[in-house]
């Protein structure tokens, strides 16, 4: 459930997380996005994982599944032209699924390179964060 001012919390996180450097296990995409949940229900669902894995195969090994599978067992799926602000959307790098929320006309995705900002028809999939 969302908390009571989450949308200006959600934007405070999105602001600071811009000045972070990428790191697996600290601040990759998983991790933001987990952190813009937190902002958004007061729920951490990334605590036990944060700081545990140093690279993308470490992760998944710590979550024992996919990345998008394990969205997936947290959250309901829906299409990306029906995502509101502060759900989860996603895309394709390369072989690989990135992850990141919906703002506006935006999705902000944690990358090696910082933060980007996609547009958020590069969605092909997204989730309710409810």
């Amino acid at each position: 459930m969302r908390i009571d001012g989450w949308r200006p919390a959600l934007i405070d996180y999105i602001d600071r997380q811009t000045r972070e450097p990428f790191a697996y296990g600290v601040n990759d995409c998983l991790l933001v996005v987990a952190g813009g949940v937190e902002a958004i229900t007061g729920v951490d669902h990334a605590k036990p994982y944060r700081g545990r894995y140093k690279s993308l195969s470490g992760a998944k090994k710590l979550l024992g599944k996919a990345p998008l599978a394990f969205v997936r067992g947290l959250f309901d799926e829906t299409a990306p032209s029906k995502a509101h602000d502060g759900d989860i959307g996603v895309i394709r790098q390369g072989h690989e699924w990135a992850f990141g929320l919906f703002i506006g006309p935006h999705i902000y995705v944690q990358t090696q390179a910082g933060m980007g900002i996609l547009p958020r028809t590069d969605a092909v999939k997204a989730f309710r964060v409810i």
